[in-house]
């Protein structure tokens, strides 16, 4: 999957920067004017929802598998962001340390669902938020983390944002 990503990344934007900007606006809009401590994108690709939420956050944290996406994403970094090449599988976070979590195109209905969901729950702070683009069909069911969402949005034939506070 990496060497994909690393592979299309200087056009993403020119194939996907539409649709992803869609999706982006509507976590924005679900974030409102609420600030961060700590804001964690997963799957940050060339880094457009990171700039667009730098005011949203004291400090922010763009996680994602393609080395070629994470220079992209670098030259759009703000002075308070890192960038980390990892998995969405196995975050290099420390637990309960993140207050937003964002995520858009990155998490798909599959088997390493709960194995990712968990990791997002480990790196979260009692009443983080969630903000995730979830790929999954009409007819999928439902996880139960993103069950108790208080907002579902969604925002292409195969893709559904979750919003939802942790409140464990």
């Amino acid at each position: 999957m990496s060497d994909w990503y690393n592979a299309i990344s200087n056009s993403y934007d020119e194939l996907y920067g539409e649709e992803q900007s869609l999706k982006h606006k509507t976590i924005m809009q679900l974030i409102g004017h609420e600030k961060f401590g700590v804001l964690v994108d997963v799957g940050c690709g060339p880094g457009n929802l990171l700039r667009d939420l730098r005011e949203s956050c004291d400090y922010a944290v763009g996680i994602d598998l393609s080395k070629d996406m994470l220079r992209t994403a670098k030259k759009r970094r703000g002075d308070k962001t890192d960038l980390v090449l990892a998995t969405s599988r196995m975050l290099p976070l420390k637990d309960q340390t993140v207050d937003c979590t964002t995520s858009v195109s990155t998490i798909k209905a599959d088997s390493n669902l709960p194995q990712i969901l968990d990791e997002l729950t480990r790196i979260s702070r009692r009443g983080a938020i969630l903000a995730l683009g979830f790929f999954c069909k009409p007819e999928s069911i439902t996880p139960p983390l993103l069950s108790h969402a208080q907002n579902v949005s969604r925002v292409s034939d195969r893709e559904t944002v979750y919003y939802l506070r942790l409140n464990r």
